[in-house]
């Protein structure tokens, strides 16, 4: 063991490669495992749905909703909200600039007869 020790002291420079080796080899295992992980992932999902489809009737290739996941707003439905907040906008604004011109505008002061 101390020869070996000894040896490696002496040349230091093959440590790198070996460590290269083994880093190579770690990060191949981790996308391995991985790999396997996703295909175990999508088994349990395909048992999953051809339970489901037994379990109410429904044929395997009709989709499944979810509900639990929050479905985005299609862009028509959102461009039509922002052009009807818009509007609101305008209505509040023209509200309160009539408002404040209402107010700032003094009325004419009305002499007495006197």
């Amino acid at each position: 063991m101390n020869s070996i020790l000894q040896f490696l002291a002496g040349n230091a420079w093959l440590l790198i490669p070996i460590f290269i080796g083994v880093f190579n080899v770690m990060v191949r295992a981790k996308q391995k495992a991985a790999e396997q992980k996703a295909r175990r992932d999508a088994q349990a999902e395909m048992v999953r749905r051809k339970a489901e489809a037994l379990r109410t009737g429904r044929s395997f290739d009709e989709p499944v909703i979810v509900y639990d996941q929050p479905s985005e707003p299609q862009a028509d439905d959102r461009k039509a909200r922002i052009e009807a907040l818009r509007q609101q906008r305008m209505e509040q604004l023209r509200a309160i600039r009539e408002k404040r011109a209402s107010v700032a505008a003094p009325k004419a002061p009305q002499r007495s007869p006197n």
